[in-house]
């Protein structure tokens, strides 16, 4: 099961033509007089796996390979490269595949008993290739929902998201330094269709707990584990969790830092790819009045790196390694201002703007402005319990990205 998965993965690159399906497999017999190509579309992998299959090439043409050497072509088109897989038998039993990857300048030719295993340890095994990290890497630059980087809904983004946000998560503008314990609770939806016609539908929750230093007055401790969850055309699924340790420490008054570490894993059994990052972060926020009104200052800034993961097969005389990465480092930095204005009966609003940008290895999408507008209930300054609902509208690099997003938000 393990090397299916990974061949999976490898093979499941294709156009940046609009499809409907994640998967566009199409299958052809290159000797087969009037034999048309046969086309399929699929949102999950497993199926795509069942038609990227000898046997299933062999009962689509029954006599393929029965009187002379045939070649069946299997081109499975996905994420922006275009990869291909030559099938060749002969009366004799003898099979041979050929595997072409032309963007990562990739062919290869593997024959014998063995030719298909022979073919997914290739794609797979710890070595100087490296071909499935290649891959991933490639397919974060070209694919507009990679479950681990470069679209909104990805693991990286999120994180990103939640270390400026959940340091800086009051509406009110309040002195945090003066806080009590609390738990920040939350829920952001969005929604948009890449431009290749894919439904993207997000849901992230912000969690904290985050208390205070009683022989450190100002400091403060968090732990975090924000979750995530995206469909992708109402089939395809991806799950990421984060979990995170930060420490908030004041240097003056309204003005304070915090240092972070964070890691993160993401994960779509529809998709067949896991990965996993850690992210270093250094967050500043500065509350002041001016002109009697309150203001907000953030900056975010953030190391983000792939972890690597290494499975050994046992089952085999001669141990294989396995290893599976997305081969990324990136820094982002974000940048935002909040207005709070105080309202009667203890309401409050918050209208805000940031903007992300991301620098290192290619993404898809490496920008981000977002425009923002909370409104909600604010109880006492010492414990900071607050509701609020609010909207905010998000500028990408690449404007499939572009639209509004729903924010719910509770302190106590």
């Amino acid at each position: 099961m393990y090397r299916k998965v990974v061949l999976v993965a490898a093979i499941a690159l294709g156009s940046a033509s609009a499809q409907a399906a994640l998967f566009d497999v199409t299958l052809s017999w290159t000797n087969g007089a009037g034999s048309a190509p046969y086309n399929f579309s699929f949102n999950d992998a497993e199926e795509a796996i069942d038609v990227v299959d000898l046997d299933f090439i062999k009962k689509q043409w029954g006599n393929f390979g029965a009187t002379q050497a045939d070649t069946a072509l299997a081109e499975i088109k996905f994420r922006g490269v275009p990869i291909q897989v030559h099938y060749t038998t002969d009366p004799s039993g003898q099979e041979s595949f050929r595997l072409k990857i032309d963007a990562l300048n990739i062919d290869k030719n593997f024959s014998g008993e063995d030719a298909l295993d022979d073919l997914k340890d290739y794609l797979v095994e710890k070595g100087e290739h490296e071909i499935l990290t290649q891959i991933n890497k490639a397919a974060v630059e070209k694919t507009s929902f990679d479950p681990v980087a470069g679209n909104p809904s990805s693991l990286m983004s999120t994180m990103v998201d939640n270390i400026y946000f959940l340091t800086n998560s009051s509406i009110t503008g309040t002195n945090r330094q003066d806080i009590d314990n609390q738990w920040d609770l939350g829920l952001r939806y969005s929604s948009y269709t890449t431009a290749d016609n894919q439904d993207v539908i997000n849901y992230n929750l912000p969690l904290a707990y985050t208390f205070k230093l009683d022989w450190f007055p100002g400091h403060r401790l968090q732990f975090r584990m924000p979750m995530n969850y995206t469909t992708i055309n109402e089939d395809a699924k991806s799950y990421s969790l984060q979990l995170g340790f930060a420490w908030t420490i004041p240097l003056i008054e309204g003005l304070e830092i915090t240092p972070a570490i964070d890691y993160g894993a993401a994960g779509s059994a529809e998709i067949l790819t896991v990965g996993v990052l850690r992210a270093l972060s250094l967050t500043t926020r500065y509350d002041f009045s001016l002109l009697g009104q309150n203001f907000t200052l953030n900056n975010s800034l953030v190391k983000i790196d792939s972890e690597r993961i290494e499975y050994e097969d046992d089952d085999d005389e001669d141990p294989v390694t396995y290893a599976i990465d997305y081969d990324l480092s990136n820094k982002a930095m974000t940048n935002g201002l909040a207005w709070h204005i105080a309202l009667p009966w203890q309401l409050a609003t918050q209208v805000f703007v940031r903007d992300t940008r991301y620098s290192g290895d290619a993404l898809y999408s490496d920008q981000v402005t977002e425009y923002g507008v909370n409104f909600g209930w604010s109880g006492s300054a010492a414990t900071n319990t607050q509701f609020f609902v609010g909207a905010s509208y998000q500028s990408h690099a690449k404007e499939e990205f572009d639209g509004a997003r729903m924010n719910i938000g509770l302190t106590f």
